[in-house]
């Protein structure tokens, strides 16, 4: 990528870093090159695009059978999300049970409830509750990206109750990351744009 947008700091990079030229060969498209579904499109109406994460701190060596059972996740994820479109119970008896960490089971329930909702509006209602539930000790910043989708299925659902409780509940999050945020005894030191 960085090659089609600036060549000469693409060419600069390479000869301060000469151990990338290796990783260029062996991964030419990047994280395409394990895994050709990545698009960063939405597979269909309502749903998430393909996501990366990215870090500038220290990048830890590279692990093929961590990066394969990413793989394989994503693809159950995937199967899953296929499943919720003619067989929702089947589907959200398959999210609890994915490989991982518990943060991806409750993102992907999330996901087939947002999925699902139009069709099975009750089990839609479950998948949100159950990620929910499963998203109270997370990190706040997780747990809030978790919540959006439940909120947004309740709100379609005109399930003002659930929809109110879970608004109040990422707000409330909101607040506790703001007060830590602008906390004058404990700044934060990266620069702020």
């Amino acid at each position: 990528m960085l090659q089609r947008l600036d060549q000469s700091k693409a060419e600069q990079l390479l000869r301060e870093n000469p151990n990338l030229n290796g990783l260029l060969e062996q991964y030419p498209k990047g994280m395409r090159s394990l895994d050709t579904g990545l698009t960063g499109t939405p597979k269909g109406k309502r749903e998430h695009s393909d996501i990366f994460t990215i870090s500038n701190g220290p990048v830890p060596h590279f692990d093929a059978a961590e990066v394969r059972l990413a793989a394989e996740i994503k693809e159950q994820r995937n199967a899953i999300f296929e499943l919720a479109r003619h067989d929702p119970k089947q589907a959200l008896k398959s999210a609890p049970a994915l490989p991982g960490s518990p943060e991806t089971r409750a993102q992907t329930l999330s996901m087939v409830g947002g999925i699902i909702r139009e069709r099975d509006p009750s089990i839609a209602k479950t998948a949100v509750k159950e990620a929910t539930n499963l998203s109270v000790g997370f990190d706040p910043v997780f747990r809030l990206d978790i919540l959006k989708d439940p909120a947004d299925v309740y709100l379609d659902l005109k399930d003002q109750d659930a929809t109110t409780t879970t608004i109040l509940d990422g707000t409330k999050l909101a607040e506790e990351l703001y007060s830590k945020d602008t906390d004058p005894s404990n700044p934060i030191l990266a620069l702020k744009a």
